[in-house]
C-alpha cells in the first residue's frame, strides 16, 4: 500500500492506469478504498489470530478468570481496546469521513490544504499511529504474553514507519 501511495504521489500512477481503462476518478478511488479496507481488516485479523497462536495459555480456566488479577487484566485490556476503537472512529470522523481517512488527497483534488485540529487531533498528531494500536496491547495484556506485546510493538512501529514514509513530502 505504501508503494501504491508513493507512486500515486510522484506520478499519479493509480489514477493514470484507471484512466487508461476508462475508469472514472471516483470509481478508481473507490477501488483504492476497497484495497485499503481489505488490507486493514486482514492486518487486524491476522494480529488476533497470531496472538492467540503464540500466547502461552490463551484459554484460562474458569476458576482463574474470577480472581482479582484476571478481572483487572480483563478490564484494563477492554479499556485499551475501547480507546483504540474510539481513536480510529474519531480519526475517521474528523478527516471528513472516507475521503480523508483513505488518503484521498493523493487521488482526488483536495478541498483544503490546512491541517485539521479537531476531535482526537487536538491532543496528538497521527492519533491512529500513537494511540490506535492500544487495542493490540490490550490483547497482549488479556493473553498475558510478552511475545504478543513484542508483536504489538512491531506492528505499531511498522505503521509508524508507513506514516513517516508516506506522509512526509
Amino acid at each position: 500500500l505504501g508503494y501504491v501511495l508513493e507512486r500515486q504521489s510522484i506520478n499519479g500512477e493509480w489514477m493514470t492506469r484507471a484512466a487508461k481503462i476508462g475508469m472514472p476518478a471516483l470509481t478508481a478511488f473507490d477501488s483504492w478504498k476497497q484495497l485499503w479496507t481489505l488490507s486493514w481488516v486482514m492486518n487486524h485479523a491476522m494480529f488476533v489470530l497470531v496472538s492467540f497462536s503464540i500466547a502461552p495459555n490463551p484459554y484460562p480456566t474458569v476458576a482463574s478468570v474470577f480472581n482479582t488479577v484476571s478481572i483487572s487484566h480483563i478490564l484494563g485490556s477492554m479499556t485499551l481496546m475501547w480507546i483504540s476503537a474510539y481513536v480510529w472512529k474519531s480519526a475517521h470522523d474528523t478527516l471528513d469521513g472516507e475521503f480523508g481517512f483513505f488518503y484521498s488527497d493523493f487521488f482526488l483534488p483536495s478541498k483544503s490544504k490546512s491541517a485539521c485540529y479537531k476531535g482526537v487531533f487536538r491532543y496528538v498528531n497521527n492519533p491512529e499511529c500513537a494511540l490506535g494500536y492500544l487495542g493490540y496491547y490490550g490483547i497482549a495484556i488479556l493473553l498475558q504474553s510478552w511475545s504478543v506485546i513484542a508483536l504489538a510493538f512491531v506492528a505499531q512501529a511498522a505503521h509508524a514507519a508507513f506514516v513517516v514514509r508516506v506522509e512526509t513530502p
